[in-house]
């Protein structure tokens, strides 16, 4: 099974689980909902219909919890803390993608900033671009064990990296219910173990027509 990465069209596909190779060619069963601002299809390969259900239930929790967290279009913890520039004591998936995103932002060098939201809002609305952009920097935020606060008007997204947080959760879930062999593309794709043939998981790197630029394996 190939994962077709084009951001277009892999969110209306979002999520593919397989079971062991040794269960190819058995019942499949699939689940469609919606989540993280875009359709999900979630697809077993050999799981008993009975267990799949309890996955099912299981996935949409994590997805649900993680909007709960972070989403910017429901009364999430993200939302209020927006909107009121601190909050007291984050939920885990607000902590963990806090220090998820410090770490990003060190890596890349500051390209990687969740504090972009005020610019982003300006730039779409026709707003002031540069009153936006002196709200913008990861290090007027303010993160510690107790809670998080941030200067007037400043706001955080973690759309550029809360799908991969999810699919990584979900991975982890899976992993704690038996399956060792899983594809997750949630806007992010996380690979384990092997396909269905019993091959690796492979990933085509698409161009906007949709033209291969490269295919590659992973793990």
């Amino acid at each position: 099974m190939k994962s077709l990465i084009n951001r277009r069209r892999f969110l209306a596909i979002s999520a593919a689980f397989a079971a062991s190779p040794a269960l190819a060619g058995r019942e499949v069963q699939e689940w469609h909902g919606t989540g993280l601002g875009s359709a999900l299809h979630l697809r077993l390969v050999g799981v008993p219909p009975a267990h799949a259900a309890l996955i099912w239930a299981r996935v949409e929790g994590v997805i649900a919890r993680i909007e709960a967290a972070v989403s910017l279009h429901k009364d999430s913890a993200l939302v209020r803390l927006n909107r009121d520039g601190r909050i007291a004591y984050p939920n885990a998936d607000l902590a963990g993608l806090m220090a998820l995103s410090a770490q990003v932002h060190a890596a890349t060098k500051g390209a990687f900033d969740p504090s972009v939201q005020p610019l982003w809002l300006a730039q779409a609305a026709g707003g002031d671009i540069a009153a936006a952009a002196d709200l913008v920097g990861w290090e007027k935020i303010s993160h510690r064990d107790t809670a998080v606060e941030m200067p007037k008007d400043a706001a955080l997204t973690f759309n550029g990296i809360a799908q991969g947080w999810a699919a990584d959760c979900i991975a982890d879930l899976l992993r704690g219910m038996g399956l060792t062999d899983v594809l997750i593309d949630m806007g992010e794709v996380v690979a384990l173990g092997h396909n269905a043939q019993g091959g690796p998981w492979s990933a085509a790197i698409a161009a906007p027509d949709g033209a291969t630029l490269t295919q590659l394996d992973l793990s």
